[in-house]
């Protein structure tokens, strides 16, 4: 099995070389690994092997004749020709992986190149039948997602289009009505049945099918905007229309479609060759401007025009104030820029560049953002406002600071370091277009040395703000699996809170405890206490690891041992 998957999966070849790769190498013994491989699930994701070529779009054999006709799949027709026979086809089409995604969801959220969609579709309804391809299009995963959620996440537009279609036919199957109310252009799930028009569908049964979300609070917008290329998110936002507000709502984490663009950097369906840098620019640009325009437009108190649902203030983790435990402390921000520190540095400009008129200041140059109007984090403790100003403050700049350190992105460090320590961000017109304000460049030193992050008394309330909650900038940089950001920014609290070999035992002891508190690994459960050791093993960065681990040889005196996991309490 982890043979077949270690040929199929190359990124760098199709599974027709892969397939043949694995011929050679096996030889006679061809036929019963197969046997075994398709009696098989991997123990990581439960997939077995036809639904390994899947999730990464790998290149179908074409007709020379009827070039947009795919007509072989190298995985499954050997399951035909071996002792195993059909039977073992029809388990593979009806198996499910680990996350409950049956194969044609994989097919679906295809984002390389080349897609199989078309393929596993046909063969499920030539194989199984269309009522076991309808089950499918109703099926959903663990978390809750929809086939049409996992097009959503592709590159590859016509298949969401199809996917659409078909789940747009199922729900309307179910509706309380003789006569379907869609009739057509696109490509039904029978071939044998007349084709649909998804611009003839009424608003609600659009709404009942874009609308559903899944367990996180994520519809099919949020999907294409976190992992969809432009082109799918272009054809969610068109067929959304008088929807767009509905759909455009925040999940359970607080998160707006806007928000996920910001967090994500990199683009799909984009060339590997090339200037890579600025496909990803110029496709999360489009991507944010895509859902930007599309906000309606409000007025905000000063009269100049600004978005509606465009940096207000939403719900963030709050620090832990000196308070009694049945206080209530409700902790709100505007968390564009921390989305988009989170993000890169492409954007944050971007997320700088479309801030309301009102918070700029403009200059011969460009113009300023004061940081904490752009945050305007507010602490409310039972119904009345927190008195202690600075320490709010603080807290807006703990929430940007951890952002960038677990992103780990030197620029995005430096800037967000320095606008912490000046009070602004600084940024400079590039060109005539009124959205190209850039932050400077950071400047590496001649001899290839590590960049100095900015320091102050700021910097210093910033990551002493993140330790409120059992945590440090220093465990955040770890988990961003980026060795040099991890060296930065150990080299930052030294420098903040003095050397560890020569300071005093009381600050000695403060300074390991910045560098080393009780944190809490996400998604592991309350009260599981590790240190940034552990967190270095999650970040499958070996040098990274090693760097770790040193360090806690040279605080201890001695070679690490199980009971030195666990940080010293505060």
């Amino acid at each position: 099995m982890y043979h077949l998957r270690r040929h199929i999966r190359n990124p760098e070849m199709d599974v027709e070389k892969g397939w043949k790769l694995v011929k050679d190498e096996l030889g006679e013994d061809l036929e019963s690994i197969l046997d075994e491989a398709l009696l098989s699930k991997c123990s990581e994701d439960g997939q077995n092997c036809s639904c390994t070529p899947l999730p990464t779009g790998t290149r179908m054999v074409s007709a020379p004749d009827r070039p947009h006709q795919i007509t072989a799949i190298y995985c499954l027709p050997p399951a035909q020709s071996t002792k195993l026979g059909i039977p073992t086809l029809l388990t593979e089409l009806r198996e499910i992986d680990i996350h409950g995604c049956p194969l044609l969801f994989h097919a679906a959220s295809s984002n390389c190149e080349y897609s199989c969609f078309r393929t596993a579709k046909d063969m499920i309804l030539s194989v199984l039948g269309k009522g076991e391809l309808v089950q499918q299009f109703e099926l959903v995963d663990g978390l809750g997602r929809g086939i049409l959620m996992h097009a959503a996440r592709s590159n590859h537009v016509e298949n969401f289009k199809e996917v659409l279609n078909g789940c747009r036919e199922v729900a309307d199957c179910m509706l309380p009505h003789d006569k379907p109310t869609v009739g057509g252009q696109t490509e039904s799930l029978d071939p044998q049945l007349p084709a649909t028009d998804t611009a003839s569908a009424d608003a609600g049964l659009l709404l009942q099918v874009l609308g559903k979300v899944d367990r996180m609070g994520k519809n099919c917008l949020h999907h294409a905007a976190e992992a969809g290329s432009y082109a799918v998110l272009d054809e969610v936002v068109e067929l959304c229309g008088s929807l767009y507000e509905e759909m455009n709502t925040a999940d359970i984490m607080g998160r707006t479609p806007i928000m996920y663009v910001l967090r994500n950097d990199s683009c799909r369906g984009q060339a590997q060759q090339g200037p890579t840098l600025t496909l990803r620019e110029q496709s999360l640009r489009k991507k944010l401007y895509e859902l930007y325009e599309a906000l309606p437009d409000a007025t905000c108190t000063r009269g100049t025009p600004v978005r509606t649902g465009w940096m207000k203030p939403s719900r963030v983790p709050a620090p832990i104030p000196t308070v009694p435990k049945k206080n209530r402390v409700d902790t709100r921000a505007v968390t564009e820029l921390i989305h988009a520190a989170r993000g890169g540095l492409v954007s944050l400009e971007l997320a700088l560049n479309e801030l309301p008129l009102a918070s700029r200041n403009s200059t011969e140059s460009g113009f300023t953002v004061a940081l904490d109007d752009a945050l305007a984090v507010n602490i409310t403790i039972d119904k009345a406002q927190e008195e202690q100003f600075h320490r709010t403050k603080a807290w807006g700049w703990a929430l940007l600071l951890a952002a960038a350190a677990k992103l780990g992105g030197i620029d995005v460090l430096y800037h967000v370091l320095l606008a912490i320590k000046k009070g602004k961000f600084n940024l400079v017109k590039r060109s005539e277009n009124d959205r190209d304000f850039r932050l400077a460049k950071v400047e590496r030193p001649a001899d290839g040395g590590r960049v100095e992050l900015p320091r102050g008394d700021r910097v210093q309330a910033a990551v002493r703000a993140i330790k409120t909650r059992a945590k440090s900038v220093f465990s955040y940089a770890i988990l961003s699996g980026r060795t040099d950001a991890m060296e930065l920014v150990y080299d930052l609290v030294r420098g903040l809170f003095g050397n560890y070999t020569e300071v005093q035992t009381d600050d000695r002891l403060r300074l390991q405890r910045q560098l080393s508190p009780s944190v809490s690994m996400p998604h592991r459960g309350k009260g599981k206490v590790k240190s940034p050791l552990v967190g270095a093993t999650f970040s499958s960065n070996w040098i990274l690891f090693q760097k770790v681990y040193d360090t806690y040889e040279a605080w201890t005196g001695h070679r690490w041992w199980r009971q030195n996991v666990r940080a010293p309490r505060s």
